[in-house]
């Protein structure tokens, strides 16, 4: 130390902060300038969080291409480019650890007069990152002092400078506490809380009310948060101020831990491409944030990348919507475990706009699986290799009304197979069904041969069936021709552990025969009556509810 900061210890340094603070001041500002001068002949300051990282742990810090992200967006934030940024990335990846640790101390030692804030749903979990960047200071040569006075690990002030960091629960009190940076890392605790409408307007209340308020005029605002709810603090968000992509204010950085490509528009006859997919990339460009193939996995800071994609998976088979909120960043909201609403409407296409099908299927869930109704439901592979559900004709009826209804359906609709739950009396649905159609041909309603019967076994719960559809059809591979009320409703508000009601269950079995063949790349039809047709002319296209 020069002459006149002599190297004082924390006991020393409190009986100056309580006797002598005209003397403690002068210190901290000798202190400050010894290691400002300091700094100006060593290295130069480090240009990214992920840099000061490496500097501090000689390497240790695992540096990821998702963090690199990160230390981008907050790069950009501290210059004023972006004021409003959302991270959504899986657990346990280092996204926290970058942002409200190693991203405030970056940002104090380029500018000391940055006053942060950090918040989260527990009080202890934010002071817990106020702890680290204090420590972080005291312990490294970053050219920072933490003033003797006002070292708390929850409020914590920079000796010589403005700057310094407060952290605070969600809900909690900020008043006259300026902030130039507002990092919020995980509002809400978990999926009952997400799921709680009081919880999420308090969390949205607290945001406007209190924090934003709080910001100067440069600051600027970074929230972190796993998406449990389609309506939670960042969907509301999204929904007042907007994407900055398309106009609005939020600059949203989304990395699942299994990459996704988005469909793009596709010709219904052909199945070309007809321009770029919603996300604004051209089709032949990587769709993923991290330029990933499709599928692959988030490169974990701990676990190879085999490793991760296989729990990835497991959880997807097991708790579709936790693999959608805590690892996509994709949220199902608690209106049911499978979709939402809300992705319901977008799957509705207008008659007009259905494409040819390359093959149909009717599929039967008997009634006796978990209520009284029986599952009749028609659709077919479009050309766009999508499957479409076309009709419901489920409803209240015995055996001998269903067998008919879905015989009726098939030969309407022209369907080369039924697919059928053997669940229901083993061979007793097959059986009823090619009864019917038999007696429907003498009576002249139905012509040519009885449709292929496919059988289908429920081994486990009906819903471990019905999550990959749910997951074909947030992928765009499934659409809705027109509106189907008591469908909609049994997907959307399904909720794990209940009797699956038998629409759902036929229109998974529906979706799972079709979308096969579409993966496959098959194109043969077979029709009713066993010839093999070419795919244009066995299909036909949906008008009012009807097949013309």
């Amino acid at each position: 130390m020069p002459a006149g900061a002599p190297d004082l210890t924390e006991d020393e340094l409190d009986w100056l902060a309580a006797h002598r603070p005209d003397l403690l001041e002068r210190y901290e500002d000798l202190a400050r300038a010894e290691l400002l001068a300091l700094s100006e002949q060593t290295a130069p300051l480090p240009d990214s969080p992920g840099a000061l990282a490496a500097r501090c742990t000689s390497g240790l810090e695992a540096q990821r291409p998702h963090l690199d992200l990160i230390d981008a967006a907050l790069a950009r934030s501290l210059s004023g480019e972006l004021d409003r940024i959302m991270i959504f990335q899986p657990p346990q990846v280092g996204k926290s650890r970058r942002t409200t640790e190693w991203g405030p101390a970056w940002m104090l030692q380029r500018n000391p007069d940055m006053r942060i804030v950090v918040a989260s749903y527990a009080a202890e979990l934010a002071r817990r990152r106020g702890r680290f960047v204090r420590n972080l200071i005291r312990d490294h040569d970053l050219g920072l002092v933490v003033s003797a006075d006002s070292a708390a690990a929850d409020r914590w002030d920079l000796a010589g400078a403005r700057g310094g960091m407060r952290t605070v629960g969600v809900g909690g009190g900020l008043t006259g506490e300026p902030a130039d940076a507002l990092l919020i890392d995980d509002p809400v605790k978990d999926r009952e809380a997400a799921d709680s409408d009081a919880i999420r307007r308090t969390t949205y209340d607290w945001y406007r009310d209190v924090a934003e308020l709080r910001l100067g005029p440069a600051g600027f605002v970074v929230l972190m948060m796993t998406r449990w709810h389609e309506h939670d603090l960042a969907g509301q968000l999204l929904a007042e101020e907007g994407r900055d992509t398309e106009g609005g204010r939020w600059h949203v950085l989304t990395v699942p831990a299994l990459a996704e490509d988005h469909q793009p528009r596709r010709d219904p006859l052909t199945g070309e491409p007809t321009g770029p997919c919603p996300c604004g990339r051209p089709p032949d460009e990587p769709h993923d944030e991290l330029g990933r193939d499709v599928g692959e996995a988030l490169l974990h800071p701990t676990m190879p990348r085999e490793e991760y994609a296989r729990r990835a998976a497991a959880t997807r088979r097991t708790s579709p919507r936790t693999f959608n909120a805590l690892l996509q960043q994709r949220p199902t909201g608690a209106e049911g475990g499978l979709v939402s609403y809300e992705l319901l409407r977008e799957l509705r296409a207008a008659a007009d706009t259905v494409p040819m099908m390359r093959r149909r299927v009717v599929a039967l869930d008997p009634s006796g699986g978990g209520s009284d109704e029986a599952g009749v439901v028609a659709g077919g592979l479009g050309v766009d290799r999508r499957a479409w559900i076309t009709h419901d004709r489920s409803g209240r009826m015995t055996a001998q009304q269903w067998g008919r209804a879905a015989c009726e359906l098939a030969h309407e609709t022209h369907a080369d197979a039924f697919v059928v739950e053997r669940n229901y009396g083993g061979d007793q649905a097959k059986t009823i069904v090619r009864q019917a159609w038999d007696a429907l041909a003498l009576e002249g309603r139905v012509h040519g041969l009885c449709p292929q019967v496919v059988e289908v076994t429920a081994k486990k719960a009906k819903v471990v069936r019905a999550e990959p559809v749910a997951q074909a059809m947030r992928e765009d591979r499934v659409r809705l021709a027109g509106l189907f009320l008591e469908l909609e409703d049994q997907w959307a508000t399904y909720q794990q552990g209940q009797d699956s009601p038998d629409r759902l269950d036929a229109s998974a079995y529906l979706v799972l025969d079709l979308l096969p063949l579409a993966l496959s790349g098959e194109a043969r039809v077979t029709s009713p009556a066993g010839r093999v047709l070419p795919a244009r002319v066995a299909g036909g296209q949906v008008a009012g509810g009807r097949v013309r």
